[in-house]
């Protein structure tokens, strides 16, 4: 009888350390920034660009550091992650509306068109 091997759950453990090792990086506007390894660190940035960002009336420091630090700090703290986010979305919408007003498109007649699309037939909303 054949012993079943374990090269796939071995393979499977050596990619995750790798991953797990693997440097985290933020991207900007396509440029990739890597990050400090340590967890404490990243953090540690994070605040020093915030609290730079808060005096940006001084030469060099700029408010270009408050968002960078919000960036940096949303790696690792899971409440910046999410304000992040919810910005990115609310970011996102602004844009995508500002587009369809450039372009005349009535957004909300093509979001009763997609929902009338998807609606079943004979089915009642309410």
């Amino acid at each position: 009888m054949q012993q079943p091997t374990n090269d796939g759950l071995e393979a499977a453990r050596i990619e995750g350390e790798e991953m797990a090792q693997a440097r985290k990086k933020i991207v900007i506007f396509g440029r990739r920034m890597p990050l400090p390894q340590s967890r404490f660190w990243r953090i540690v940035l994070g605040i020093a660009l915030i609290i730079g960002g808060i005096f940006s009336f001084l030469p060099i420091l700029g408010v270009w550091m408050l968002p960078l630090g919000m960036l940096v700090l949303s790696v690792d703290l899971p409440f910046v992650r999410r304000w992040r986010r919810r910005n990115e979305v609310r970011w996102g919408r602004w844009r995508a509306r500002r587009r369809a007003r450039k372009e005349g498109i009535d957004l909300d007649a093509e979001r009763l068109k997609r929902r009338e699309a998807v609606a079943e037939p004979g089915r009642l909303d309410g």
